[in-house]
This record gives C-alpha cells, sequence and structure tokens, in this order.
C-alpha cells in the first residue's frame, strides 16, 4: 500500500525511534486482505477513508502510540459503541469506527463517509464520561485523523502519556 497522508506514521515506524517503541516494540500492521474484511463489516464492502487504510496497514494490529481501540477487534468494538450510544437516545445511522477507546467506556470515532481524512469526533456510553454540558458526542480536538496521529506520534516520540 502506497502511504499518502501518514508519511509521519511510516517514518515512526521504519525509523524505530523514541521510548515507546524502545519499550514495546515496533507499530505492527494488518494486511490488505484483513483491511478489506474489515471494511465488509464495517462499511458494507466501501474502502475505508485513506487514512484510517494506511493506519491500519501500519499499525492496525499494535499501534505503538497510545490509541486503544482494539486491533483487530476494532469491528466489534465499533459494533458495540454504536449499540450502547443507541441504547442512550443516540443513533448513529452513518458508517463510523472507533480509533481510540478509553476505559471502554468513552472515545474517538470517525465517519466513514467523509472523504479521506475524516474528523475525528468523541462520545461517551456513560453519562460518567459525558462533557460538562452532558453531550455524548463532542468535537475531538482534531481537525483530521492525519492530525491525531501525528500529535499521537509527538506523543509517543517525547514520551507524553495520553
Amino acid at each position: 500500500m502506497t502511504i499518502h497522508f501518514l508519511k509521519n506514521y511510516e517514518d515512526y515506524k521504519r525509523k524505530g525511534l523514541g521510548p515507546k517503541i524502545a519499550r514495546f516494540g515496533i507499530p505492527s500492521g494488518l494486511s490488505e486482505a484483513e483491511i478489506v474484511e474489515m471494511e465488509l463489516a464495517l462499511n458494507e464492502a466501501k474502502p475505508f477513508p485513506q487514512t484510517f487504510r494506511e493506519y491500519l496497514y501500519i499499525g492496525g494490529d499494535f499501534n505503538c502510540i497510545s490509541m486503544n481501540e482494539g486491533g483487530k477487534n476494532i469491528p466489534k468494538a465499533s459494533l458495540y459503541f454504536r449499540a450502547e450510544l443507541g441504547k442512550r437516545g443516540f443513533d448513529i445511522s452513518r458508517p463510523i469506527v472507533m480509533v481510540h477507546i478509553f476505559e471502554g467506556k468513552c472515545g474517538t470515532f470517525i465517519y466513514l463517509d467523509e472523504g479521506d481524512d475524516p474528523k475525528p469526533w468523541n462520545c461517551s456510553i456513560s453519562p460518567a464520561y459525558d462533557t460538562d454540558e452532558g453531550e455524548m458526542i463532542w468535537d475531538a480536538p482534531y481537525d483530521s485523523f492525519s492530525q491525531m496521529i501525528d500529535v499521537h506520534i509527538e506523543h509517543s516520540l517525547k514520551g507524553i502519556p495520553f
């Protein structure tokens, strides 16, 4: 797979530098066949946004940038969050994928129908993790998925915990 958006992540993996890689090892990606299988499960066999495909290819099995999304369990986690948000009265009719999960109660997702570099959104499946204003879904502090990955790489290189 040719990497167009996540060049910093590709370099991070190739160079193998930083305290996280020294401690845990280099990122490990999914095969293109595994990515296609995930697209079938989550996006009616339509291709994922290019940035997410690149992310999965570089580090979808083990990312080494402090993103907790479940590796090959991404479809299960994404379907679970969608169902739990529905139980709370927030029905997401568009295709999504969870890209980061915190304590199993909140996390970050992207819509799969927003182009090659979608904006991330935060969500909560427990009122204890909602915003102070009681929102279940709110803006993540990133303009795009590639920016989110770059911030995670920067923090990983500096040894800054997320």
